[in-house]
């Protein structure tokens, strides 16, 4: 039988052995602590030792404060600072360093009843934009002292009004001596050297930045543009687009007269020959607060209701702009060719501005004959009789270029809340209507009046020159309702319809309200900038403040918190200035890309179907590749001499190149010029022979236009293309391989090396380059362009004309 495991039972132990176990733990600990008071007893000191210590120490420390010398830790610990050992200079601030428009705090136990200046507040949300094309314009040639305009050298017989005709006539007299006037201003505020007579022009930019598509070149132009500006070496436009060159039309359709013999040349028919201009422009468009302003206005004045305070402003005198301008260099290195500058410490300094106003003067307001019209429910926001919002000049309608449609938050939120309540849409008749020129203002202020359409005395309708809305203006047709945006509201004790306070004095022709009524619901104002003088390859930057009548100007002195606010020099009140974080780039406008050499035989054999001789001429060689220039062109010119035509388009062409060649050569392209005649693109050929007769018997000749497409790049080596073989095996008619020799040929894509005139070296693939959507965009406006002109119809005697004037129509 197995014995049972006894189990421990703790209770058990502790009754029968607890107390044995007791007076062993406290034996232990007992001598543990006998042995702890021995050893401290055998350590311990002598009493009287550690007491005749103390007494020397303490002797020393008295002798050493009677008669010792501290150590040069000692002083250096207690040294007292800089500041209290040494005499500080400080020079008091002066007050005229830092001036006040008002007081510096508004007292709230004893509130003042006077009057004090409102802050003027800046800009907020904004959207900058660049955008390029034509637009339809009168050509004015600024090169002595007499301007000389361009008129038709075939009498025009019609029985247009004479009273409009006459209108027009000095309309156009009055503009030509403006810019005149505007130009001399710009030529003698400018350093020496600074530019030819004409206006800024648009001069090439700088090497385009490095990589993106294409591998940017600049615009090409005729052969006498050689300035070689891009990373390629692409020819640029000379100094740019010279407004005062002479067209090669002259002499044939057009011819110059001075501005004085104007009349003379109208009264025989030979009306003024519009053209078209290439733009340039950067677009800036901005939110200003004008609901918030109004209520700063309310505040300033102690005035008890906004609509009281309506009566007294915002009434703005415009803005003021200063920009900075930088290029990358080759090296990468970004160089600034006009800096910021420090800004002034008077307020109403103008150094450093921006003279934008005179360069748009120069280049767009006295040319254009029409401008773009707003409509729906911009015009509540726009303010052009403020100089708020610059005009936007007609552009030529077959280029389909347009302006980039508004984003800002604060304008769209606003549009919906006028949807919501209704409000009527306004057209662009009434709002052509509302500003079409104050004619008591000129310079500058004049300006910023739209105009609907400056040649329609000469029988020119802006439909057909730049496309937009049709307009009916005033006395064109039969009065009637008021549009939506009636008369100016006056303000309180204001004149009916003149829209000003009671006591506000404005400069004269100044009417606030004259493009629209201020209105409750309309919360903020829409500024417009357009810089038309950018460059390709340079970045821009802009900072900007708004300028504002004083409300307290001309007032009673005692009325106002400072009395100096009533004074001429606190006339206009300005914002601080604000920078605009985002630069714009302006991207050189030339591209290069390999393109199909099979697509390019195709379109070769389409193009010269049945003229044998020059699809031989011109048809691509096994031993070359086919490069695809894509170019926003200013101009061409002619072989010799400075005359050109303009163009202000983009222009594609293919164009073969061998390995060891420069990239580009002289090639004729199916290119739409402006026609004076017909006042639209039509195509032109060249009437010279490029093709020397052979054996006494002409050659036929490639029709187009001459243009000259030479760069300093060169084509190092390519692969692709048509490819040639040999193979050792085939298939037979049931697919089995056979040992048999055969040949081969085949069409592949092409990868080409090219080397840029800045000695960098770029790769470029066909088939990479047929899906970049930067080519696809630019061949598809080329494309769109061609096919409009070809639906034109040409005036008599001149080409364009489908079926029969058109030199590229099969015959």
């Amino acid at each position: 039988m197995a014995k049972a495991k006894v189990k421990f039972d703790a209770k058990d132990f502790l009754l029968r052995k607890g107390e044995i176990l007791v007076m062993g733990v406290a034996g232990v600990s007992l001598v543990a602590l006998l042995f702890w008071g021995v050893t401290k007893w055998a350590s311990a000191e002598d009493p009287n030792k550690i007491a005749s210590d103390l007494a020397r120490k303490s002797e020393q420390v008295k002798t050493n404060i009677a008669t010792g010398k501290p150590t040069e830790a000692e002083l250096d610990a207690i040294k007292p600072a800089e500041f209290i050992i040494k005499r500080q200079n400080n020079t008091p601030a002066r007050t005229n360093d830092f001036p006040v428009s008002g007081p510096i705090f508004d007292p709230t136990a004893q509130p003042s009843t006077k009057r004090d200046n409102p802050i003027v507040f800046n800009v907020g949300d904004y959207q900058i934009d660049l955008v390029s094309g034509a637009m339809p314009g009168y050509d004015i040639i600024y090169d002595g002292d007499e301007p000389m305009i361009a008129v038709l050298t075939t009498a025009v017989k019609s029985d247009l009004d004479k009273q409009k005709m006459k209108e027009a006539v000095a309309m156009l007299r009055a503009n030509t001596r403006r810019g005149q006037e505007n130009l001399n201003k710009i030529k003698n505020s400018a350093p020496k050297n600074n530019q030819p007579p004409g206006g800024p022009g648009f001069p090439p930019g700088g090497p385009g930045f490095p990589g993106g598509p294409g591998a940017p070149m600049m615009p090409g132009g005729g052969k006498a543009g050689g300035s070689m500006s891009g990373p390629y070496g692409m020819p640029g436009s000379g100094s740019g687009y010279n407004m005062n060159a002479r067209r090669m039309d002259e002499g044939k359709v057009i011819k110059y007269v001075s501005l004085k013999d104007i009349d003379t040349a109208i009264e025989k028919g030979n009306h003024p020959a519009l053209t078209v201009i290439p733009v340039r422009m950067v677009t800036i468009h901005a939110v200003v607060p004008y609901k918030t302003q109004l209520e700063e206005i309310r505040r300033a004045l102690r005035l008890t209701s906004d609509a009281e305070a309506r009566g007294w402003g915002p009434f703005y005198k415009g803005f003021e702009i200063q920009r900075r301008e930088t290029r990358v260099l080759a090296s990468g290195k970004e160089e600034a060719i006009q800096e910021w500058v420090e800004l002034p410490k008077d307020v109403t300094s103008t150094e450093g501005n921006y003279k934008f106003e005179e360069k748009y003067i120069d280049v767009i307001d006295t040319r254009k004959v029409a401008d773009h019209i707003d409509e729906g429910y911009f015009p509540y926001f726009l303010k052009p009789d403020m100089m708020l919002s610059m005009p936007l000049p007609l552009l030529a309608k077959d280029l389909n270029a347009k302006y980039p449609d508004i984003t800002l938050k604060p304008i769209l939120e606003n549009i919906k809340k006028l949807e919501d309540k209704n409000t009527q849409k306004v057209g662009a008749s009434e709002f052509a209507q509302k500003i079409g020129g104050n004619k008591t203002r000129e310079g500058i202020e004049g300006m910023y009046g739209i105009k609907p359409n400056l040649a329609a005395g000469f029988g020119y309708d802006r439909e057909n020159f730049g496309g937009g809305p049709r307009l009916q203006l005033p006395g064109t047709g039969k009065p009637g309702a008021p549009g939506p945006m009636g008369n100016p509201l006056p303000g309180p004790g204001g004149k009916p319809g003149v829209g000003i306070g009671s006591g506000a004095r404005l400069p004269d022709g100044y009417d606030p309200y004259g493009s629209s009524a201020a209105s409750d619901d309309v919360e903020n104002y829409l500024l417009r900038f357009v810089d038309c003088d950018v460059k390709p390859g340079h970045t821009y930057e802009y900072r900007i403040r708004l300028r504002m009548h004083n409300p307290n100007y001309g007032q009673d002195p005692k009325a106002v918190i400072n009395q100096e606010f009533v004074k001429e020099k606190y006339k206009t009140l300005y914002s601080k200035w604000v920078y605009l974080p985002t630069s714009i780039p302006v991207p050189n406008e030339s591209f290069l890309y390999a393109y199909d050499t099979k697509t390019y035989r195709e379109q070769t054999v389409a193009a010269y179907e049945g003229q044998r001789e020059l699809l031989n001429r011109m048809q691509l060689k096994d031993n070359q590749a086919v490069v695809q220039v894509a170019s926003w062109m200013e101009q061409v010119r002619a072989d010799a001499g400075s005359k050109h035509e303009p163009v202000g388009a983009w222009v594609v062409t293919e164009i073969p190149v061998g390995r060891g060649e420069y990239i580009g050569r002289k090639q004729h392209i199916k290119l739409p010029l402006w026609s004076s005649e017909s006042s639209q693109y039509q195509f032109r050929e060249v009437a010279d022979k490029v093709i020397p007769p052979k054996g006494g018997k002409e050659q036929p000749q490639p029709k187009g236009w001459l243009v000259d497409f030479s760069t300093k790049s060169i084509l190092v080596d390519f692969e692709g293309g048509r490819v040639k073989g040999k193979s050792s095996v085939s298939f037979d008619d049931k697919g089995n391989v056979v040992p048999r020799t055969r040949t081969f040929e085949e069409e592949v894509a092409t990868e080409m090396l090219i080397v840029r005139q800045d000695g960098k070296l770029v790769v470029r693939s066909s088939q990479v380059d047929e899906g970049d959507e930067k080519r696809k965009d630019v061949a598809a406006k080329w494309s769109d362009w061609l096919k409009a002109v070809e639906t034109h119809k040409g005036a008599i005697g001149t080409p364009g004309a489908p079926g029969e004037f058109n030199p590229f129509d099969k015959k």
